[in-house]
């Protein structure tokens, strides 16, 4: 579970520990979830900059995107270990389809075990590797964005 009431949205996880894929329908508030948590990362982030602590291990989110990667040359890999040891609360995986694969799949479950992680991937072949990952759907209202697991 996972809360935030400190920004313009509430954000609401009603998740526990595990590896949630978001359904692919468009216009659901994937990108605004992400984009939210976004802001709450490097919110966390400068705080701790102006605490004059190191930055990078102290956020209690991980975003990332294809475009992290594609325009910052940002690895997911070296990002991924640092949460084996520095664990997160949330991590949103935004276009995992693009640069996901099998070599994130191990350290994805090992971290699957402390931290709730959102995946948004078109390519259904792309998260079929994962052994127990579930379903989640997003409630977006003005104000608010509620993520909670697709019943079965």
């Amino acid at each position: 579970m996972y809360t935030n009431t400190n920004f313009p949205i509430d954000i609401y996880i009603q998740l526990d520990n595990g590896i949630y894929i978001f359904n692919h329908e468009s216009s659901t508030g994937k990108t605004r979830l992400f984009k939210a948590l976004r802001g709450i990362q490097i919110f966390e982030q400068l705080v701790h900059k102006i605490d004059e602590e190191p930055v990078q291990n102290h956020a209690s989110i991980l975003t990332y995107t294809y475009n992290d990667l594609l325009l910052y040359n940002i690895e997911l890999e070296p990002l991924l270990n640092d949460c084996l040891i520095d664990h997160k609360s949330v991590i949103i995986l935004d276009r995992y389809d693009l640069y996901g694969s099998e070599m994130y799949v191990d350290v994805l479950e090992r971290i699957s075990k402390h931290s709730i992680i959102l995946i948004d991937c078109n390519i259904i072949e792309k998260v079929s590797s994962f052994t127990d990952d579930k379903i989640c759907f997003i409630e977006m209202s003005e104000t608010s964005i509620i993520v909670t697991e697709l019943p079965v």
